[in-house]
């Protein structure tokens, strides 16, 4: 019993050797949120230098790891993965370019702890990388300290927990700033800077760009159309906004994008350009990782007077009349009052064109049309043309003609469904009953491992009893039995936790399936029911459209239509 002992440590300590000898090639990933870029009181670790200088000492200590990449995400959340540094590294993983991640700590990987937890214990196992999180002393390739796995999965609940509360009070942060005529947001307008004051920040005129700013309202006041004033500014090579931003030049470069007509039109009617902050013009839910939505007109924070004008009060609102004016007389705004206008756009952030990736904006015309009956019609319109040569969009569909196709889309989805509807649920039972008995077979397999462990402890103890063993002997392979059954033990709640998960999910899906079926045929087409069963909708050339369902995988294909009308 003496040698099988002395061979365990003895091989033991060859592995560790090996250990040493291999060199990580790491990439660190820092992430800041746009919600603590401008936070006064924020620690500075949490700065993306200071998350990377943390990991730099943390390598200084640990000559296995060398550092080759850096990739940064300023200005993301962490409620989901939808970030392009994120992608960039996972990708250089998959080429073979890193194979070890270090993060300040676990909050910067994402606080969403089940998408975490997967990337720690099943995503960066399975493609070989080493993941060391320096401020929560997790490191996957070294043997892990009591408790650490359920430390490590708790705190990433905690992370989740945090994140959709901070949701609520980073709007509720937001709003009050906003009330108080602070500027909230991370690029100012064209013609500012912004500069830090007691409880936020507050916008600050840019001599140089204030200049073109009021060039800009003079020439549209003396008759210049958006695209001669958008074609101007191209001519005299000034930089358009996002890259004077960015670079701080005054005039373009060769390769530097131009001025665009959305961009132009943007600035003329910003009334932050006569002294007034309007903000809160959108909504989202961080926590839920939805999409921001226009919020209505009188719902806007506007707060006048709360920084310098660029152009006079008066000059502004009555230069706006006069281009609302020009617009009547050329025919491109309608103000007929017999056929009032509706408020819902139901699919604002639904439809995209298939030119030019955009959301495509609703127009309203009043024509005649269906046997000469005049009415108000409403026009889903990609009119996109940036003026820089570059092909204009011109995909367009009445909305009468879009609801139809979509209508029938939606009732031929669930008519698919209930004609299919057993194949569909075996097809989805299956799944779940073999994820389940998968782990119901790694709980069997670590239960099996937990009490050989305890049989093993009890012959070690007899023979050290017997003599067989010296007691320094006895002690080191006592505590390394005691370390397995605590990693064994940990896996098995772990297990527990993901088996519970996904009756769950089964169960969801049982609810959400049962009310797919449950459906009947639909007669009136609504934002709800848009919202429950469309993904996104495709608008591509002649008319063609391309639907996207909220449904799952086994189906989906099916029902992803294109109608050429």
């Amino acid at each position: 019993m003496a040698r099988t002992s002395k061979r365990h440590i003895e091989v033991k300590k060859q592995v560790e050797s090996k250990k040493i000898e291999r060199v990580y090639i790491a990439g660190v990933y820092a992430r800041l949120s746009r919600d603590h870029k401008y936070d006064a009181n924020r620690d500075l670790s949490n700065s993306i230098n200071g998350q990377i200088a943390i990991a730099e000492d943390y390598v200084e200590d640990n000559s296995d790891i060398t550092i080759t990449e850096i990739y940064t995400d300023y200005e993301y959340s962490g409620t989901n993965f939808e970030r392009p540094a994120f992608k960039e590294m996972m990708g250089d993983i998959r080429l073979g370019k890193i194979n070890c991640i270090i993060v300040k700590d676990l909050s910067r990987l994402g606080r969403e702890y089940l998408e975490v937890g997967d990337y720690i214990e099943t995503v960066f196992p399975f493609l070989g990388v080493r993941f060391i999180s320096a401020n929560d002393k997790f490191d996957t390739a070294k043997e892990m300290s009591s408790g650490k796995p359920l430390e490590v999965i708790l705190k990433n609940l905690i992370n989740d927990m945090y994140a959709k509360d901070i949701s609520n009070k980073i709007k509720s942060a937001k709003r009050i700033r906003m009330e108080q005529g602070l500027f909230v947001g991370s690029v100012p307008p064209y013609g500012y800077r912004v500069i830090k004051v007691e409880g936020g920040q507050k916008l600050e005129l840019v001599s140089e760009t204030a200049q073109i700013v009021k060039l800009m309202f003079k020439l549209t006041s003396e008759g210049l159309t958006v695209k001669q004033l958008t074609q101007e500014l191209n001519r005299r090579e000034f930089t358009p906004p996002m890259v004077h931003y960015k670079t701080g030049r005054l005039f373009r470069n060769e390769e530097d994008p131009k001025w665009t007509y959305g961009t132009v039109a943007k600035i003329l009617r910003n009334e932050v350009y006569k002294g007034d902050m309007v903000q809160g013009i959108k909504s989202q839910n961080l926590a839920k990782g939805q999409k921001q939505k226009l919020v209505d007109e009188n719902e806007y924070i506007v707060v006048l007077d709360t920084h310098e004008a660029i152009v006079d009060r008066d000059f502004f609102d009555s230069l706006q009349k006069e281009r609302k004016q020009r617009k009547v007389n050329t025919g491109l705004m309608d103000v007929r009052t017999d056929f009032p206008i509706k408020k819902e756009k139901k699919y604002s952030n639904l439809l995209y064109c298939g030119h030019c990736g955009r959301p495509i904006p609703q127009f309203s015309y009043v024509m005649k049309r269906h046997g000469g009956i005049e009415d108000r019609y409403y026009k889903l319109e990609c009119k996109k043309d940036n003026g820089d040569g570059i092909e204009p969009c011109r995909n367009q569909i009445y909305e009468d003609e879009l609801d139809e196709v979509v209508l029938n889309s939606i009732n031929h989805l669930l008519e698919y469904a209930k004609l299919n509807k057993e194949d569909i649920e075996t097809a989805n039972t299956q799944y779940f009953k073999t994820q389940f008995y998968y782990y119901e077979k790694e709980l069997i397999k670590s239960n099996r491992d937990f009490n050989n462990m305890k049989d093993a402890f009890r012959l070690l103890y007899e023979s050290f009893v017997k003599g067989k063993i010296t007691k320094k002997e006895f002690l080191a392979l006592k505590e390394d039995n005691k370390n397995i059954q605590k990693d064994i033990s940990e896996k098995l709640h772990i297990l527990d936790l993901k088996k519970i998960a996904i009756n769950e999910n089964y169960q969801t899906y049982l609810k959400e399936w049962q009310k797919l079926i449950d459906t009947r045929k639909i007669q009136n087409l609504t934002e709800d029911v848009l919202d429950n069963f469309i993904e996104r909708i495709t608008l591509r050339k002649d008319r063609q459209v391309k639907i996207d369902f909220l449904c799952k995988p086994d189906f989906e294909d099916s029902m992803r239509r294109e109608v050429q009308r």
